[in-house]
């Protein structure tokens, strides 16, 4: 923070600590510096065995976020992003068909299993957090279906509805597994469908709940698969069907109509008349 820039190792420790032995007055800027950073790490709700709690990427967090204003960042955004490279690591490193890992987030994965200190592997960290936090800025545009979206949004909340949003990725959708952000997991919280705080690890204990996917002139049933991953307990939700109901990076809604899980497209479709 103070260099402004990466560094190797701790090339630049000794200089600092002989530049500020008598006093530190930059104190109050890097202290608020470092506060920004864990205040955007704790509203992202990350569950405690994360991969984003390792010590290489969260170094690379603090920092990162360290450079951006909290209110600019669109945290449900952040947060999918974020588990969706997580999601990737995992395909990674267990030899699967990794044709969807760009070579920089092999990249990352590699540097960031190594722990390595060098610039080079620091500055790389660093660029992929930027590229994630970028995307997740409030005033980035939500396209192609900036009208439907923002319309079905907006009736959702006149109506007082209980709801939350989910966004299906192309890895997700080729794997059948989905990431339940935290706004989800409150909303089945909340509405008495499911708490996976009381749930324990592994596919042997997925609950399952009925649903409805629903079109503009008729449903699709959708069984809901809960559950959390062996390991690390990652927070898991499928929906049969989905496939043919979303493509990737179509934001859905998940509302309670009636103490059962309605499902809507909220890109691709105008609810306006149903809602």
């Amino acid at each position: 923070m103070l260099e402004g820039k990466y560094f190797g190792r701790n090339t630049k420790i000794n200089h600092y600590l002989q530049k500020y032995n008598i006093i530190f007055d930059q104190y109050e800027e890097i202290l608020s510096s470092l506060l920004n950073s864990i205040d955007i790490i704790n509203k992202l709700r990350l569950s405690e065995k994360s991969y984003w709690f390792n010590k290489a990427n969260l170094f690379t967090l603090i920092i990162e976020f360290s450079k951006i204003e909290i209110e600019k960042i669109d945290f449900e955004l952040l947060e999918s992003k974020l588990l969706e490279l997580e999601k990737k690591v995992d395909i990674y490193f267990t030899d699967e068909d990794i044709s969807m890992i760009s070579d920089d987030e092999r990249k990352y994965f590699e540097y960031a299993r190594q722990g390595s200190h060098e610039y080079i592997a620091r500055e790389h960290r660093g660029k992929i957090i930027q590229k994630l936090l970028n995307e997740s800025l409030t005033t980035k545009e939500i396209a192609p279906y900036i009208n439907n979206l923002s319309k079905n949004l907006d009736l959702l909340k006149v109506k007082h509805a209980s709801f939350s949003t989910l966004i299906p990725t192309e890895t997700g959708l080729n794997k059948s597994i989905m990431d339940a952000v935290s706004n989800v997991r409150e909303f089945l919280k909340s509405n008495n469908f499911h708490d996976y705080e009381v749930q324990l690890f592994g596919p042997d204990h997925k609950i399952k709940l009925k649903g409805q996917l629903c079109l503009l002139d008729s449903k699709t049933q959708t069984e809901i698969s809960l559950y959390r991953s062996n390991g690390r307990g990652d927070y898991r939700i499928w929906f049969s069907e989905l496939k043919s109901f979303a493509s990737a990076n179509e934001e859905l809604a998940l509302i309670n109509k009636d103490g059962e899980i309605n499902v809507l497209n909220l890109s691709k479709y105008d609810y306006s008349d149903i809602l």
